[in-house]
């Protein structure tokens, strides 16, 4: 557990297409649908069904937490987090589940 939220771990790897959309947004193929994300004060990541328009919260790391940077890189979501001036990367294959 980091800073009050659970990291859930994949049993098996799955196959979700992750486009880059530029430094402050990324695209998730989810269920057929395209997902954007970006970060968001206070520790969130957020999360946008209709493109942009709204944002709603898809994980709140906490406020201790900052994310530095959300990005694709082989595939898989990437979300860089700062807590208590030490760094590390989370990856996630839906934007749901996310591991070290």
């Amino acid at each position: 557990m980091i800073a009050g939220v659970s990291l859930a771990v994949l049993a098996a790897p799955l196959s979700f297409p992750v486009d880059c959309l530029s430094s402050s947004a990324v695209i998730l193929r989810r269920g057929g649908k395209r997902v954007m994300f970006r970060s968001g004060a206070g520790g969130k990541l957020l999360e946008s069904l209709d493109s942009g328009r709204t944002w709603q919260v898809n994980n709140d790391f906490g406020d201790a937490c900052t994310i530095r940077n959300v990005y694709c890189s082989s595939g898989k979501l990437m979300a860089e987090i700062e807590h208590q001036g030490f760094s590390f990367t989370l990856h996630s294959v839906d934007g749901l589940h996310w591991k070290c």
